[in-house]
């Protein structure tokens, strides 16, 4: 029988936005790993050094059963996941599938193979409103987006797996993650708020702001950014904690600032000396007024405090 190879960590959809971050620190504290991602092209372009690198679709047993099988990870990040709220409204079987069996599918795996630690990536999208928009981990559970009800699905198929087999867990709510390493590393245009407007302004449209009548003071959603070096902290916090024997968590990893569409779009057309100027449209399915985070429980149980602000994760992908 061929001898299973070590393969630290893997970090499932590990050339996506936060997956290649974490992987190309990683690779620079020479902690070993592997990745599974369904998506060539950003392998090669992200990642073009990674030397455990997988073709793979979580949605696949038989994919996941051969890298198990053929490593002795130490633990898992799981990242892979669809993530549009507006793009969930409309394909929830996709976002089911995807998101809820294939975190399902690594759990079975994990079990199978004896691999005992998890850190995962889960979302602010969990929650609902709330009277002032602040959160935290003990806030009420209420999504309005099918993205977010596939978090919280995943997030109990994790507790089940501590039931199951002694999972040890971290579960880390992102808020709103922008900013980047260096180019080769920035986020799809299509999926977050600022790649989008930098996208639009650079090809000379008025950036549109979705809803202008939200309970705020200038009547555009408010959320709590968090640079995606700063996402990458708070996973080593997690796989170091884990390591040494730390007990399951639920944390949230924000800042604790809440900014306005509004003054994000703003400060982008500052940045980029444009004259273009906002365009308010309707309202989109799935999103909510203020969701912002009360990040205390994760600086006491980590360590981890966010350390960029918001006109350093702009400047950081113009």
């Amino acid at each position: 029988m061929k001898q299973r190879e070590i393969g630290g960590w893997l970090i499932t959809g590990g050339a996506g936005y936060i997956g290649s971050h974490i992987a190309a620190e990683f690779s620079r504290l020479d902690i070993p790993f592997a990745i599974i991602d369904n998506d060539k092209n950003k392998m090669e372009i992200r990642l073009p050094n990674a030397v455990n690198k997988y073709f793979a679709d979580i949605r696949s047993t038989r994919d996941l059963e051969q890298i198990f099988g053929g490593n002795n990870f130490s633990g898992v990040i799981h990242l892979a996941a669809l993530k549009s709220v507006e793009e969930s409204q409309k394909y929830p079987a996709m976002y089911e599938e995807t998101n809820v069996e294939g975190t399902r599918n690594i759990l079975k795996a994990m079990e199978k193979y004896d691999v005992q630690n998890l850190v995962f990536s889960s979302t602010a999208a969990v929650y609902g409103e709330t009277d002032n928009g602040i959160v935290t981990e003990s806030t009420r559970i209420e999504p309005i987006s099918y993205y977010g009800k596939t978090k919280v699905l995943s997030e109990l198929l994790i507790e089940e797996a501590n039931k199951e087999f002694d999972l040890n867990f971290v579960n880390l709510r992102y808020f709103n993650v922008a900013g980047s390493l260096n180019k080769k590393l920035q986020d799809d245009p299509k999926d977050n708020l600022i790649p989008i407007v930098i996208d639009q302004i650079r090809n000379g449209v008025n950036p549109k702001i979705f809803g202008d009548d939200y309970p705020t003071p200038d009547g555009t959603a408010i959320r709590d950014y968090i640079h995606v070096v700063d996402i990458v902290g708070a996973h080593l916090a997690a796989v170091n904690y884990l390591t040494k024997g730390g007990s399951n968590q639920t944390l949230n990893i924000g800042t604790g600032t809440g900014t306005s569409v509004l003054e994000i779009v703003t400060e982008i057309i500052s940045q980029m000396g444009s004259d273009l100027v906002p365009e308010f449209v309707g309202r989109r399915e799935g999103d909510i007024g203020i969701v912002v985070a009360d990040p205390s429980k994760a600086e006491h149980v980590l360590g981890f405090k966010a350390k960029h602000e918001l006109v350093e994760m702009v400047a950081s992908v113009l």
